[in-house]
């Protein structure tokens, strides 16, 4: 059946006389030093795309609908349609189009067949030879054949450029006489020259050099430099496959003792703010060497412009720091469009600089909504979102959410499996969320020991959440305070020096019975009431700055402790303690632990429409002296739509531990996780993706009542759970509603041999057996082993 579909819709079926599919390009002999993508760019057709690189999905969708059979009620409500558009037209109305299924097929989905086009080809050689040549290869000479498919009735072909490059030339000499003025700082550029004596000749390198020329020297003070004004000249007459290099500045005189204004440094002289839309007859304020035009209507306070403003009257203007003063500006939450403009100052050498700001609408409100899947069980959420950009006149930012949802969770209580379907909207989650920006340190010393350039942000955020869930009611009060700031455009820290979490936690009576059952301690505490007090330090690095690079890392590292300030102190003064040892606040035992957590990834962007992302994660929390076990919250777990896809959340591990009917929630003191995804599109708004995911948590120290929960050595590796699956994404620009279908290739609760997907299930079968049969209901007995797929609704990409 499949076959049959293929063929139905093969390339050449509606092709007219004379027209041929273009199945194939292919350059042969090409120099192997060269970028291949970069080559093939040259060509001026691009055959149809395939799907996986194997099947030409888009295009067998445009040749499924066959215009010779449209149906009879397509005809008529097309007529239909043409009636009431001369209705429409006599009102003086635009006129409407029907798009019927056909019309999608083939213009959104669909790609029309790529024909076999002479001009193209002409073009395409053109192009190629011109490519060479620029590339060093003066003598190349580059030709084209068609090769057609026998027979004839099939209509496809295949191009073939067929290059004899010839062997390339060098550079004999280079020459680049320049003022001297010039000539020292372009010597400090890492790797100058970059083409040099003996190199291949390369017209891409040359005009590489002269950008990193150009961005030296306009970093430099040479305000009216740019690269254009830097010329290459090649003399190939010498022979031998040999040139001479001659590069030089247009406008520039050697011979001049006065450098003119391409060649001389230039400072900023007056620095001038004001507002758009300001009135036509200012009053000017100076600040700190700084013109503020109108000041006292100005959104902002001068003093809280100033620090963003990374340059300063008398220095040399440098086109970097005028690029960050901008995006710094611009992110001000306050200020909508930035504009800043330099003109020569009555001052000889000097520039006057001319920034105008426009602010943005100062107060908002909005409803953010999102749906949640949580184990397979779905739910919705929202926020009702007040927010003010200039609370204190600082474009200090207020941000008070109130957030509500409801959704469906499995009692922890119940025996046998659950179905999501099966079970009621029962859990509901609700609270206030109130935060403040300030973008400066909040510190007792003075903001002038900090680099302008680090934009320094102190954020306090208080909320309060409250969860009602099936087994227990809790509520979450946390109080944050912390900083921000950037170390470079690619690198940022964060560290919170005071974090103080309250959780209450109210177990239903069929829960807490549980919980008496499994006569767990570790399992009874993290369901306890905690009192949280921590530290914690992040640095993040992303050294994705533009859409057309082709790789990009990422990474961020958090480290963290917790209540050992608090027991010391509890100690010092001679505290009370309980039977086992510990300390409270509030009548509440506090948690006392570290943890650091890790988070690589590496993404690789083969082209516009394919990418591929590697991610991997670790972590691990060592519970100390006050309370021997992670708080729930703090805890690591696997599973769910953005780690091992596979499993739903908080069914995975610890370790090789094996429950029949999982009952509570899976957590663990380490983690470990690797991800490979490879992303491609399919139409403009739908993508799909290939992946594999690996990984488990394990506890420090075994569990008893957990066999096979901790890490050892010999057992790591036969511990990985493994999964894959595939994946559609609808891109709707500002978010991604995400589904992926994961199914489970190792599973490591099993026992050994009986762990991947293709061995027999001996054991595990029988042991479902021996559950079953201290199951007094048979709605509730567990089913054998099959195959286990699992969906996840996610939102945006995993990682």
């Amino acid at each position: 059946m499949c076959f049959s579909f293929l063929t139905a819709c093969g390339p050449s079926r509606r092709l007219q006389e004379g027209e041929y599919f273009l199945k194939k390009q292919k350059i042969l002999n090409s120099p192997s030093d060269l970028d291949s993508e970069e080559v093939h760019a040259n060509l001026k057709q691009k055959t149809n795309r395939k799907l996986f690189g194997l099947i030409r999905f888009n295009l067998q969708m445009y040749n499924l609908p066959n215009p010779d059979k449209i149906p009879k009620r397509t005809i008529k409500k097309i007529e239909r349609l043409e009636r009431k558009n001369q209705k429409r037209l006599s009102k003086g109305k635009d006129t409407k189009e029907m798009k019927p299924a056909a019309y999608w097929l083939q213009n959104v989905v669909g790609e029309a067949p790529v024909l076999l086009d002479s001009t193209a080809i002409v073009n395409s050689r053109k192009a190629l030879q011109k490519y060479f040549m620029a590339k060093g290869f003066f003598d190349n000479v580059v030709r084209d054949s068609v090769v057609f498919k026998k027979p004839d009735s099939k209509k496809r072909a295949k191009v073939y450029y067929k290059v004899e490059p010839g062997l390339p030339y060098r550079v004999n000499k280079r020459e680049f006489p320049m003022h001297p003025n010039l000539e020292k700082l372009v010597k400090e550029i890492p790797n100058y020259p970059m083409i040099k004596e003996g190199d291949r000749f390369d017209v891409d390198i040359m005009d590489e050099e002269r950008e990193l020329i150009s961005d030296k020297l306009r970093d430099n003070g040479y305000y009216f430099f740019n690269k254009d004004f830097i010329y290459f000249k090649a003399d190939s007459a010498i022979g031998n496959r040999k040139v001479d290099l001659l590069a030089g500045i247009q406008g520039s005189d050697l011979r001049d003792s006065i450098p003119n204004d391409l060649i001389r440094t230039w400072r900023i002289n007056t620095i001038t703010v004001e507002q758009f839309g300001g009135r036509t007859h200012k009053d000017t304020t100076g600040s700190k060497g700084h013109f503020f035009l109108d000041a006292h209507t100005m959104a902002v306070k001068p003093e809280a412009i100033i620090p963003h403003i990374l340059f300063k009257r008398g220095s040399y203007f440098k086109e970097s720091v005028i690029e960050r003063t901008y995006r710094r500006l611009l992110a001000l939450p306050v200020f909508s469009n930035v504009n800043i403009s330099f003109e020569r100052s009555a001052i000889d050498g000097y520039l006057d600089c001319n920034i105008k700001l426009r602010k943005s609408k100062k107060q908002s409100f909005s409803i953010e909504t999102k749906g949640t899947n949580s184990s397979g069980f779905l739910g919705i959420e929202g926020d009702l979102v007040y927010r003010n950009k200039n609370i204190f006149k600082g474009a200090e930012l207020l941000t008070v959410k109130l957030r509500g949802g409801i959704q469906s969770q499995a009692p922890l209580t119940e025996d046998g499996n659950e179905n999501p379907n099966n079970i009621s909207l029962n859990t509901i989650e609700f609270g206030p969320e109130v935060s403040v920006q300030f973008p400066k340190f909040l510190l007792p010393i003075s903001q002038n020991k900090f680099a302008r350039s680090s934009n320094p942000k102190t954020n306090i955020t208080g909320s309060f959440n409250f969860q009602s869930r099936p087994d227990y009611k809790r509520s979450i009060s946390n109080l944050n305070f912390g900083y921000s700031w950037s170390e470079t455009s690619t690198k940022k820290h964060f560290i919170n020096p005071f974090e103080v979490s309250v959780i209450k936690i109210d177990p239903s009576e069929e829960f807490s019975q549980r919980l008496d059952e499994l006569n767990n301690r570790l399992l009874v505490d993290a369901y306890k009431d905690h009192f949280i007090t921590s530290t914690l330090y992040g640095f993040n690095f992303n050294s994705q700055r533009k859409r057309s690079q082709r790789r990009a890392f990422f990474y961020q590292g958090t480290a963290e402790s917790s209540g050992s300030l608090l027991r010391g102190l509890h100690k010092l003064f001679n505290a009370d303690q309980d039977s086992t040892g510990s300390y409270s606040m509030f009548n509440i035992r506090f948690a006392q632990f570290v943890k650091t957590d890790h988070d690589f990834r590496y993404y690789r962007y083969f082209s516009d429409k394919s990418s591929l992302a590697f991610r991997f994660a670790a972590g691990i929390g060592v519970p100390l002296q006050n309370l021997d076990v992670l708080p729930f919250s703090e805890s690591f777990f696997a599973g769910g739509s953005s780690g091992i896809r596979a499993w739903q959340a908080r069914s995975l591990g610890p370790g090789s531990y094996f429950e029949p009917n999982t009952t509570l929630d899976k957590i663990g003191d380490i983690h470990l996780e690797a991800n490979l995804e490879y992303r491609f599109d399919v139409i403009d708004y739908l993508e799909g993706a290939l992946f594999y995911d690996a990984g488990n948590i394990w506890l420090i120290d075994e569990d008893p009542l957990r066999p096979g929960s901790s890490l050892k050595a010999n057992e790591f590796l036969d511990e990985v759970a493994m999964g894959a699956g595939i994946g559609i994404r609808l891109d709707f620009d500002f978010f991604i509603i995400r589904l992926d279908v994961g199914t489970q290739l190792k599973d490591p609760a099993l026992e050994k041999g009986e762990r991947w997907f293709y061995q027999p299930k001996a054991l595990y079968n029988t042991a479902i057996d021996d559950y079953n049969s201290t199951l007094s209901e048979p709605d509730n007995f567990l089913s054998y082993y099959q195959q286990r797929y699992t969906f996840n609704l996610g939102i945006n990409y995993p990682f």
